[in-house]
């Protein structure tokens, strides 16, 4: 069985996403901040949140 240069190329090209995609995966992953945000709710679709209850229809 012989392959031609067109399904080579597709397979190198295969071959060469798969090895970026590892080399990506290995790199220093990344780090969250360390401090810590405050979030206030004050309106949730338009309505006013009191006493930190949302309200639900």
């Amino acid at each position: 069985m012989q392959v031609d240069a067109y399904t080579r190329f597709v397979l190198t090209i295969i071959a060469l996403c798969l090895v970026l995609g590892l080399a990506r995966d290995l790199a220093a992953p990344a780090q969250a901040r360390g401090e810590v945000v405050r979030v206030d709710v004050v309106r949730v679709g338009g309505l006013n949140v009191f006493d930190g209850k949302i309200p639900v229809k």
